[in-house]
């Protein structure tokens, strides 16, 4: 990864240790501001951990630090989706797919809404 703060946290997300991962993420965060894909790692390792509620900041800073990332917009899609908010999630999921028509994810989740 890029920012050596999450070095800890992205060896633990990869031996799905996502509980451990999330908090050693908030520790490099403490630190200081992180950039969107330390906002992606830290929300996916919540998610993972079964922490949606938490996760989607994490990931709606992401969005927003960078825009382009369809994995940002499709893992915000689903922390909203599990938290139970599923309006926000196909809203999310709605304009992504306009942002990025050539990405079937979204039009997979989409189907049926």
């Amino acid at each position: 990864g890029g920012d050596p703060r999450l070095a800890e946290a992205e060896r633990l997300f990869r031996d799905q240790r996502y509980e451990e991962a999330a908090r050693a993420g908030a520790a490099a965060e403490a630190g200081g501001p992180l950039g969107a894909g330390g906002y992606l790692l830290i929300g996916l390792a919540m998610s993972r951990a079964g922490d949606p509620f938490h996760a989607v900041p994490k990931l709606a800073e992401a969005v927003r630090l960078d825009p382009a990332s369809a994995d940002a917009w499709y893992e915000l899609g689903w922390a909203y989706e599990t938290a139970g908010d599923k309006d926000q999630a196909t809203d999310t999921w709605k304009a992504a797919a306009d942002r990025f028509p050539g990405d079937p994810r979204f039009a997979l989740v989409l189907r049926g809404r």
